[in-house]
C-alpha cells in the first residue's frame, strides 16, 4: 500500500510538470504518456488494471489518482530492475560498487540513465 501512496503522490507532480511545460508552450517534451519508473510490481499492476482484493478494497480513493491518470494517458507506470533504482541510494543501506554507480546518476554528474522497459501486456 505504501508504495501505490507513492505511486499517487509521484503521479501528482509529475502531472503538474506536464501542466506546467504545456502553459509555458514546451508540449513537444509532454507527447506521449510520462514514464514512471518503480521497483514495485503490485504498485504498477494496481495503477494499469482494475482488480479488486481483500488486500486492495481498503486503499483510500485519493490514491486511486494514479489510476485515473493512467487512464487518461498521462503516466505510464513502468518497473525498472532494482539494481537501476536511482532512489534506492536513498531509502536502502547499499554497498559502496552500488553507491557508486548510482549516486551519479542520481545526482546528474554522469553515467547512464536507465532505459524504460517495456510496457508488459497480458
Amino acid at each position: 500500500q505504501a508504495e501505490y501512496q507513492a505511486l499517487a503522490h509521484t503521479t501528482r507532480t509529475a502531472v503538474w510538470l506536464r501542466s506546467l511545460f504545456k502553459e509555458m508552450g514546451l508540449h513537444s517534451h509532454v507527447e506521449g504518456p510520462t514514464i514512471l519508473l518503480g521497483d514495485n510490481i503490485n504498485a504498477n499492476t494496481l495503477a494499469r488494471e482494475d482488480k479488486v482484493t481483500s488486500q486492495n478494497r481498503h486503499i483510500l480513493t485519493c490514491y486511486h489518482y494514479a489510476k485515473e491518470m493512467y487512464e487518461m494517458g498521462e503516466i505510464c507506470p513502468r518497473r525498472v530492475d532494482t539494481k537501476s533504482n536511482t532512489s534506492d541510494v536513498l531509502t536502502k543501506a547499499n554497498p559502496r560498487p552500488d553507491l557508486e554507480r548510482l549516486v551519479p546518476l542520481l545526482t546528474g554528474t554522469g553515467g547512464e540513465l536507465p532505459q524504460a522497459p517495456p510496457l508488459a501486456r497480458d
